[in-house]
C-alpha cells in the first residue's frame, strides 16, 4: 500500500504480516463463538499454538 512507508515511520504498523494477522484473527474468533455459542471446544483457546506462535497467552 502506498501508506505502508508512512504508517511505519511513525510506529503504527506491527511486526506481523497484515494476511497473517488476519488469519490469526479469523481462527481465535471462529473458536470463540463455537465455544461460546455452539458448544463446539476448541484447544487453540486452552494456550499457546504450534501453528499461531506468535500469539501469548498471559493469565492471572
Amino acid at each position: 500500500s502506498i501508506w505502508t512507508p508512512i504508517l511505519r515511520s511513525f510506529g503504527l504498523l506491527g511486526s506481523i504480516d497484515g494476511y497473517r494477522m488476519l488469519d490469526i484473527l479469523n481462527s481465535y474468533i471462529l473458536a470463540f463463538f463455537n465455544e461460546h455459542i455452539n458448544s463446539i471446544t476448541s484447544p487453540l483457546l486452552d494456550g499457546p499454538s504450534l501453528d499461531y506462535p506468535e500469539v501469548l497467552f498471559y493469565s492471572k
